[in-house]
């Protein structure tokens, strides 16, 4: 699960360079879909980042609950 949310973040960070430092220029066709996939890889490290953040307060929580036993 952490080398997923990694991967992608790292995709989303070299596609959006990708975005602004192509030959063709900022605001080209090119750039707008390396934009558009970095947007992507940006939605799926978000999806799993905070999938990994809730389980582990589900995991703390569980932790208080037990403690307050």
């Amino acid at each position: 699960m952490i080398k997923k949310y990694r991967f992608c973040f790292f995709c989303m960070f070299v596609f959006a360079l990708l975005s602004v430092y192509n030959p063709a220029g900022f605001g080209s066709l090119l750039s707008i879909v390396l934009s558009l996939i970095a947007f992507i890889f940006f939605v799926a490290f978000l999806y799993y980042f905070l999938r990994v953040k809730l389980i582990a307060l589900s995991f703390i929580i569980k932790d208080i609950r037990n403690k307050m036993r």
